[in-house]
């Protein structure tokens, strides 16, 4: 369980600097990914099959194919993250959605991670939960 709870933490961070970082550049973001090696390093993830403008559902879908394949095998754990629009109280707003898959858990879990881009081009967090899928 401790490696678990490691994993998530630091797969978490990662995705969520990373989600901040594009946001403030471009307003937006394609899916990206990171994982954990058996060893226990980052292993930050990209996936790119030529196509200059893919469908975010299109590399979402390449992205999870690729590292459930290697899940067990030269991966631990991994996170996919993407920028969703959440509707939650009748309000629309931004969302991160960081989907966290474990070797050691049966359990797939997405943490989401509503934010807005401030005037002085900072991302703030308003809330967080995660679901288990």
């Amino acid at each position: 369980m401790q490696n678990i709870d490691r994993d998530k933490e630091v797969l978490i961070d990662y995705s969520l600097n990373m989600a901040k970082n594009f946001i403030k550049e471009y307003k937006e973001f394609y899916p990206f990914a990171a994982a954990i090696g058996l060893d226990g390093e980052l292993i930050p993830m990209l996936n790119y099959d030529g196509d200059e403008f893919p469908s975010s559902v299109d590399v979402l879908l390449d992205l999870t194919n690729i590292l459930n394949s290697q899940l067990g095998n030269t991966k631990r754990a991994y996170a996919l993250s993407y920028d969703i629009l959440l509707t939650k109280n009748e309000k629309k707003s931004d969302a991160l959605a960081i989907k966290i898959k474990h070797v050691e858990s049966q359990e797939v879990v997405i943490y989401y991670f509503r934010y807005v881009l401030a005037e002085n081009n900072s991302v703030e967090i308003l809330d967080s939960w995660g679901e288990i899928q």
